[in-house]
């Protein structure tokens, strides 16, 4: 008879702003669903963390770890595993202030949260947007991704 262990990946959700009332119950099912996007063969996870922090919060992170005095909309990082473990860990930071403000103007805020989910997932798995044709490679990879959520009907009622 073989064993088999499957370590299952934790999700966390950390809303650390004040301004927007979100829907966590509904948001963490959303970070579900994209982390099946997650590519297994290049590494295993043992937790992802989302964390909606402000604009001034982002802003922060961006400079004490880039040293960029500027904001941004999604901070990523992965952490490798400890000693003797296989399994990593990542954390996706999401503007909150920039997701409202481009939502708007997008017409669907609720969107543009999952979009940006979507990016920090698509970071996780190992993908950069550090050139134009990266981006859209990534950006039409994360759009596909939300509208299989959209038809599913996960994209109302996020964030008020």
């Amino acid at each position: 008879m073989v064993e088999y262990r499957i370590k299952i990946m934790k999700i966390h959700l950390n809303n650390k702003q004040t301004k927007y009332r979100i829907n966590s119950l509904k948001i963490k099912k959303v970070i579900n669903l994209l982390c099946l996007n997650l590519d297994l063969n290049k590494r295993k996870w043992s937790d992802i963390s989302v964390i909606i922090v402000n604009e001034g919060e982002i802003q922060s992170l961006h400079h004490k770890y880039f040293n960029k005095n500027e904001t941004t909309d999604v901070i990523t990082f992965t952490y490798p595993p400890i000693p003797c473990e296989k399994y990593y860990s990542g954390d996706i930071i999401i503007n909150i202030d920039i997701v409202h403000k481009e939502g708007i103007k997008r017409k669907n805020i609720n969107y543009e949260l999952v979009f940006y989910i979507a990016h920090g997932i698509d970071h996780l798995n190992g993908n950069n947007d550090d050139t134009l044709e990266k981006r859209k490679k990534m950006h039409n990879r994360e759009k596909k991704w939300v509208a299989k959520l959209d038809e599913i009907d996960l994209l109302n009622n996020l964030i008020s």
